[in-house]
């Protein structure tokens, strides 16, 4: 299966305005390419089981995970493990576009810590 990123739609997630392109799902993992705005965030928040690997593809995003706070730059990734609490954030004044691999991808294995802002 390809998918050419141009041309796939861009979705909402849940009741956020973050906006995301599903690329990928077939249980054991799944891949997504996630848009934020400038000053936009995913609010604190962990998983029980899901591992979660971020792929900065464009842009700089500001990460931080378990209080500790560190800038991933455009082409560099991160692996986040269950259990620890992270949040991203655009400090940028540009659009920031990055990809998560999740493993094993489940929307319910989610805790929030807080609230959007």
């Amino acid at each position: 299966m390809r998918i050419n990123i141009r041309d796939a739609k861009r979705e909402k997630h849940s009741d956020e305005s973050i906006e995301y392109t599903p690329i990928f799902n077939n249980g054991e993992f799944s891949v997504s390419y996630v848009y934020l705005n400038p000053k936009e965030e995913v609010p604190l928040h962990r998983h029980k089981k899901t591992h979660h690997i971020y792929f900065v593809e464009k842009g700089n995003i500001t990460l931080i995970v378990d209080g500790e706070e560190t800038v991933l730059k455009e082409k560099s990734f991160v692996n986040i493990s269950p259990g620890k609490a992270h949040k991203i954030v655009n400090n940028d004044n540009a659009e920031v576009q990055f990809i998560t691999f999740e493993v094993p991808p489940d929307d319910n294995d989610i805790e929030m810590i807080e609230d959007k802002k």
